[in-house]
């Protein structure tokens, strides 16, 4: 299964919230979170709070572990129930 385009772009802004943003460059579906982006677990909890606030969406303690990829995010947060277009906070 292949994730939308535009979910995997948000993801890939949500790990630049997280991580340097030269850790990016390059970054695709196909890129390891640990190896090619050197995302660490801590990483990947604060990953899991932009994800949480930028798709409305509740994470559990096991979805990100799991993830691989930027790919397998993607379809994490889609399997969540995000879908695309999704509402962009208004901040309020």
């Amino acid at each position: 299964m292949t994730p939308q385009p535009e979910t995997v772009d948000a993801v890939i802004q949500a790990i630049g919230a997280v991580v340097y943003p030269r850790v990016l460059r390059g970054a695709a579906a196909g890129s390891a979170l640990a190896g090619d982006l050197a995302l660490d677990s801590m990483d990947l909890v604060c990953l899991g709070g932009e994800l949480e606030d930028a798709f409305g969406i509740q994470l559990s303690d096991q979805d990100l572990p799991d993830c691989d990829t930027v790919a397998d995010v993607a379809l994490a947060v889609e399997r969540l129930g995000a879908s695309w277009p999704h509402p962009v906070p208004t901040g309020g």
